[in-house]
């Protein structure tokens, strides 16, 4: 069109009326349509999603498991929702029981209501043990199995689960047939269990010190139960570790009333020796004087003889006593310990029966220690003297020097230290001593 040019459209009123009708018409219709979508979708969601979320919101606030039961997914959140408080309430109930145990509990009262617990909670037999230092075996602290308590059993642990568990440091967990994988491990077969879990217990340092598990009937073990095992394993090894120390502490507090005992004594055979030797001299003084005065011929000299030599004999005694008070001196010189156990054995083999056959195994090379003769030589020959009167029917002594080496971490006395040391053995076959007896021999 032309620059310049209008287009004009005329149009009867009537018409244009008619279609401003039509489309109020469209538009209110239109309306109506969306208003009653938007309420009948709303109607919808209040009914299948606000409602069902209400209940479950409401069973949570009361204290109650959600139970929903409708819409698919819904019914899969409030499942979901439920087995979660369950699987808590579950944890929650167990580590009350285990708490409640640790704070009431020591020892071996502890261990006995452990397995007593794991019993009540899982349905299972269970068994705590120590390790035994070679790692073959453990002994059982305590053993619940088949509705009875023991104790003091040594399971072999070649061909068990629990070998597997100590060498690769892991819990291993069973839902059926273990009886059958493991047919050497005796509690297993015995029992004809299905289901195993088992953990190793260890120390702050990361040591195994003994194991933990628990055997019955076929069951799924839950994250929950694995959960809870391990914390009774750690408590378990705290526990170990406390007792450990106890006794430790008890050692230390025995091994120093035993030196204040020690002390005491020594002081007193001290005040004693010296006394006793001032008494001494005056008898070996004047039996010298009179012997020197004396006849050899004279029936009273051999009497005197006597006299001043069982003084010496006095006097040497007295030495040793002053040495063990530590008020004296030893004599500490550089020893051959082959030639300490000879001069023994000269000794023994002429006073002892005959029906002690006495056998020396010595190092070839002689192994040179400091000390005082009189006495070392003093304390190997009691000890033999101990062997004899063990072995009252005959039997074999069996002395043997050879050269020991102390690793490092390796404990058999507090003062020994890594290194080569000489070493003297004296075995006997005799009756032995009672564990009374052996906190005493020294």
């Amino acid at each position: 069109m032309s620059p310049g040019w209008r287009l004009y459209l005329f149009k009867e009123q009537r018409e244009f009326s008619e279609l401003l009708t039509k489309v109020r018409l469209s538009y209110g219709v239109t309306g109506l349509a969306i208003a009653g979508a938007i309420v009948f979708l709303s109607c919808l969601l209040h009914l299948y999603i606000h409602r069902p979320v209400r209940e479950i919101i409401n069973s949570l606030r009361s204290g109650n498991l959600p139970d929903y039961k409708g819409t698919e997914e819904l019914e899969y959140l409030s499942t979901t929702i439920k087995e979660t408080l369950e699987s808590l309430r579950k944890e929650t109930r167990l580590l009350d029981n285990i708490y409640h145990v640790a704070i009431t509990r020591r020892g071996e009262e502890f261990f006995d209501e452990v397995v007593f617990t794991i019993n009540r909670l899982f349905g299972l037999n269970s068994l705590i043990a120590k390790l035994s230092p070679d790692g073959e075996y453990a002994d059982a602290v305590s053993l619940f199995i088949n509705g009875e308590l023991k104790k003091g059993i040594r399971i072999p642990l070649k061909g068990t689960p629990c070998e597997d568990v100590i060498k690769k440091k892991h819990m291993c967990v069973m839902e059926r047939g273990s009886h059958r994988e493991f047919p050497e491990a005796m509690l297993l077969t015995s029992t004809k269990a299905e289901s195993f879990i088992g953990i190793a217990i260890f120390n702050r340092k990361g040591e195994t010190v003994g194991i933990m598990n628990a055997f019955g009937g076929a069951r799924e073990f839950t994250e929950v139960d694995i959960k809870a095992f391990q914390t009774i394993g750690q408590i378990v090894g705290i526990e170990f570790e406390r007792i450990q120390e106890e006794q430790e502490k008890d050692r230390i507090r025995e091994q120093l009333f035993q030196a204040q005992k020690m002390e005491a004594i020594g002081i007193l055979a001290g005040g004693i020796a010296h006394d006793f030797n001032n008494m001494l001299q005056a008898i070996l003084g004047y039996a010298s004087l009179l012997k020197m005065n004396t006849p050899e011929d004279s029936p009273s000299y051999n009497a005197l003889d006597v006299i001043e030599k069982t003084s010496l004999r006095a006097a040497e005694l007295v030495k040793q006593l002053l040495g063990f008070a530590r008020k004296g001196k030893y004599v500490v010189e550089l020893l051959n310990l082959n030639d300490l156990v000879m001069d023994v054995y000269k000794i023994i083999s002429r006073t002892f029966d005959r029906t002690i056959e006495i056998k020396l195994d010595l190092d070839e090379k002689g192994l040179l220690i400091e000390g005082d003769r009189s006495q070392l030589t003093s304390v190997i020959l009691n000890i033999c003297i101990n062997a004899r009167d063990a072995m009252p029917e005959g039997g074999t002594l069996t002395i043997k020097t050879f050269k020991r080496m102390v690793q490092p971490g390796e404990i058999i006395h507090p003062d020994a230290r890594p290194g080569i040391y000489a070493a003297l053995s004296i075995i006997d076959t005799g009756i032995g001593m009672d564990e009374e007896t052996m906190r005493h021999i020294f």
